[in-house]
């Protein structure tokens, strides 16, 4: 599963741009003021899940190492 959520990037200006092109174009052509809604809440909860995996992963990676010298 995390493969699959992590195989594309999500760019915060993707979303932004995306959620208002689908609230106008809702608005617009289908009377529905909240498309852009509908749209853009996945769209932010896989971003802000890209985000923590990325720093989570940096973290697992990057753990500290505990001193073995006793007089340091």
């Amino acid at each position: 599963m995390k493969k699959l959520l992590m195989k594309y990037k999500v760019n915060m200006l993707f979303v932004v741009i995306l959620s208002l092109a689908a609230g106008m174009a809702g608005s617009y052509f289908l009377n529905n003021r909240w498309l852009g809604l509908i749209i853009a809440l996945p769209l932010c909860a896989l971003y802000i899940y890209q985000v923590y995996q990325v720093q989570a992963d940096y973290r697992e990676q990057h753990a500290r190492k505990k001193h073995t010298n006793k007089y340091r």
